[in-house]
């Protein structure tokens, strides 16, 4: 590759990472890159809880030891029911690579805004390397990328879901699938990061990194030997990770309910939902089909419906069935799996059914179905420009794709006014714990023990703040999952211990058990302190 071949290709994914840059100060203004501020990742209300376990748990995690195993457990946030940073969504990825120098870092610190920002710009940037390996033509290229940037379906994760919102993992991996060598090291090392970013996300790398290798063999760019070698390093590779990071410290725990309620509605890509188009109509849809929400927006709408006219004009379109089938293979399994076994068109249910018994343990791991459309969604996406690029003339494309990012901006501009009012909204977390006995008490004690402990107690927002900004641990909080056996037998353990009125002395008790709250206050020493401070029922060993 000459000199003046290698700038281009250095300086195009470098204009495509611009693109996302633009887009991330048009949607938050910027102020989020700030470390030191993170207030606006606190809070009590069903959307910031989500941010908060994110950001409480980078808080303990950063304290916790660096060298321990699993290098991604958590012992201060939850206490004898804790488990990794994997299960708080705290994107492992930067917990791991910031915690050694935590010893340099500012108190607070967040990284949740650079995490969108760099999002934004990868996801940009694969984005152009896909359209420009299909179309060849820089202009279309960088024009399709900003769709991308702006895909619907990612942005509404920039509510809460910060993993989640790294949806170009999977735009990495579909690169992989595009380009014409094969690179086992490279999926090795995006199977390594996406486990190190979010479960879900992995499970959809992998089945995009299985359909590759069937892609290969079928176009004898290897041989089944080979094939299965290179999956199971990968397969050890992501286990690996997996073990080390944390995955397996809550059992069975993984598994959990809400298959078929968190599914994707038939109508999905085009259902605008509220506020996601000034002109299609929000569609009747079940209480849990949000967490499919995939809408394709009005000007990829608008580029499929050329695309297919011309190629239907044209009488048809040239593909390559092997290199294409294990794609469209894998799209059907995971548009069957994002419908989930309760199939709703609009707010009818059409069809249901038992799910397969193969199925099922994949079904309890990962509850919210609608999700898995996301590849799906992307692999649309590129479609409708690969269409566009190779049906119509240069010049007739570029305007096409301007027009139509015109319509799909125009269109979503309710919905993207409200992101931006969101970030550049000006938080100010304001913690109910306001009573002058709370400094005493971060003096005294080491331990907050919720009675009985749980996954999401009432008030464990301010008090993990509080037991975070203190140094002190916290035996519940909120997790994406939890060990529910060793919860139970935490919980028995402990009201035992209070029956018998064995009270830690560096331990500060706050009861929801009513039962218990009335006996173990009133067999209190004098020197204890049992009773309501700022609404909770607490007791305090040797406060006076």
């Amino acid at each position: 590759m000459n000199d003046a071949a290698w700038h281009r290709e250095a300086i195009n994914p470098v204009s495509a990472s611009l693109v996302g840059l633009v887009v991330f100060v048009a949607l938050t203004g910027g102020r989020v890159l700030d470390p030191g501020y993170v207030d606006w990742l606190i809070g009590q209300d069903a959307i910031m809880v989500d941010r908060t376990m994110h950001y409480l748990g980078w808080e303990f995690f950063r304290h916790s030891p660096v060298l321990q195993f699993p290098l991604g457990a958590n012992p201060a946030y939850g206490g004898e029911i804790s488990s990794s940073i994997v299960f708080t969504d705290s994107i492992p990825l930067l917990a791991l690579l910031l915690k050694p120098f935590d010893g340099v870092l500012p108190e607070p610190f967040q990284y949740s805004g650079f995490w969108i920002l760099a999002s934004f710009c990868l996801q940009a940037m694969f984005a152009w390397k896909i359209l420009f390996a299909i179309g060849n033509d820089r202009i279309l290229a960088l024009t399709g990328c900003v769709f991308f940037a702006l895909a619907p379906p990612a942005l509404w994760r920039l509510t809460a879901h910060y993993a989640l919102f790294a949806q170009w993992v999977l735009l990495a991996g579909l690169y992989l699938y595009v380009r014409r060598p094969f690179s086992s090291s490279s999926w090795y090392l995006l199977l390594a990061v996406t486990a190190l970013i979010h479960a879900y996300l992995l499970f959809m790398v992998a089945g995009i990194f299985v359909a590759d290798l069937l892609q290969r063999r079928w176009l004898a760019q290897a041989n089944t030997a080979g094939c299965v070698a290179v999956f199971g390093a990968g397969t050890t590779v992501t286990v690996l990770v997996m073990w080390v990071v944390g995955y397996f410290m809550v059992g069975t725990g993984v598994e959990i309910g809400g298959f078929g309620y968190y599914r994707m509605n038939v109508l999905a890509p085009v259902d605008p939902d509220s506020g996601w188009s000034i002109l299609l109509r929000d569609q009747k849809q079940g209480p849990g089909d949000y967490g499919g929400f995939s809408y394709l927006g009005l000007g990829i709408l608008g580029l499929l419906f050329v695309g297919l006219y011309e190629t239907l004009k044209s009488h048809g379109l040239e593909w390559n069935a092997k290199r294409l089938a294990p794609l469209v293979l894998l799209s059907l399994c995971l548009y069957l799996f994002a419908i989930s076994n309760h199939i709703a068109f609009g707010s009818h249910e059409l069809i249901s059914y038992g799910v397969p018994a193969p199925v099922e343990p994949l079904t309890r791991i990962f509850r919210a179905a609608g999700r898995m459309f996301w590849p799906v969604f992307y692999v649309i996406y590129i479609a409708a420009f690969y269409i566009v690029f190779k049906k119509l003339e240069i010049k007739t494309a570029r305007i096409l794709c301007v027009l139509m990012l015109l319509v799909q901006v125009s269109d979503m501009s309710p919905a993207l006014a409200r992101l931006r009012d969101m970030f550049t909204s000006r938080y100010t977390w304001s913690s109910p714990l306001t009573s002058l006995e709370w400094t005493d008490i971060a003096a005294k004690y080491r331990h907050i023990v919720f009675v009985p402990p749980k996954n999401e107690p009432a008030n464990w927002v301010p008090l993990a703040h509080f037991a975070a900004r203190n140094g002190m641990t916290v035996n519940a909080a909120y997790f994406g999952r939890v060990d529910n056996a060793k919860i139970d037998r935490v919980a028995r353990e402990l009201a035992l211990s209070l029956y018998r009125n064995e009270l830690s002395r560096d331990t500060l008790y706050v009861f929801e058990d009513g039962p218990l709250w009335a006996l173990v206050s009133g067999r209190v020493s004098k020197a204890d302190f049992a009773g309501e401070i700022d609404g909770l029922r607490v007791i305090a060993p040797n406060f006076r």
